[in-house]
């Protein structure tokens, strides 16, 4: 029984990181879904309708904020093994907080005026050049919209900059590294259909708590090679500088 509960046991390294995946993943659910949700529960009964709809607008302000801690705590801690999770998930969710639900408003109203967009596209007369034009428009837009979003959290968890300059480096290295987006977008492809297939049959639900943090730890193997790319190069031994550079492993 020693053995088993060793730390250098891969079955039980195995079965502790699994462990964390799901708790990451309690932590994403009750963030984004559950405290907005409870939220938006207890207003419904004190705000008029008009008001209610104009702040659904802000249901989704914690889903950047959370996604980033999420994928730092990830990364550091359960592929790098250093520190503690919960630690560092509040650490980077408290640190990108201001500037993720910043992000996070400019998704939903983005999604939004897209939704409508298409909505009125879709009443216009078949056929006119207009048509096909916005149609393209707005597809050109949505897939801005997704290629920086597969970006966006591993850049805000790992860099410090203006919210203009964070969209402007995700859509680049989007571009820039395609072959990595491929993979990402591959990675965010199957977790949606896992997604769905764990809601639809209600058989699967420790699969579904393990999905969140699962996607952040597949896409940080090719994201992770991406990054050190563009850091700063580090002169200083660790024991020199007293900064644990766990990133640049």
């Amino acid at each position: 029984m020693e053995k088993f509960f060793s730390s250098e046991n891969k079955i039980f390294i195995f079965l502790s990181k699994v462990f964390d995946l799901m708790v990451l993943g309690i932590i994403w659910f009750v963030f984004v879904l559950g405290i907005p949700s409870a939220v938006f529960f207890l207003l419904n009964k004190v705000l008029p309708p008009l008001v209610l709809g104009i702040l659904g607008l802000l249901f989704f302000v914690t889903f950047v904020p959370t996604c980033t801690a999420m994928y730092y705590a990830t990364v550091k801690v359960i592929r790098r093994e250093r520190s503690y999770l919960l630690k560092e998930f509040w650490h980077s969710f408290k640190l990108n907080f201001r500037q993720g639900v910043v992000i996070s408003i400019i998704y939903e109203l983005i999604g939004t005026i897209m939704y409508v967009d298409f909505l009125w596209v879709s009443q216009m007369e078949e056929g006119t050049k207009y048509t096909s034009m916005l149609t393209g428009v707005f597809i050109a837009i949505c897939i801005f919209v997704v290629l920086t979003a597969l970006y966006i959290f591993p850049l805000l968890s790992r860099f410090t900059v203006k919210t203009g300059q964070l969209f402007r480096w995700a859509f680049l290295l989007s571009v820039r590294h395609f072959l990595t987006t491929l993979i990402m977008l591959a990675c965010l492809l199957a977790t949606v259909v896992l997604g769905y297939y764990c809601v639809v049959t209600t058989v699967a639900v420790p699969l579904l708590l393990i999905l969140p943090a699962l996607y952040m730890l597949l896409i940080s193997f090719p994201m992770e090679k991406v990054m050190k790319k563009y850091m700063p190069k580090v002169e200083e031994t660790e024991e020199e500088s007293g900064v644990d550079h766990w990133y640049n492993e």
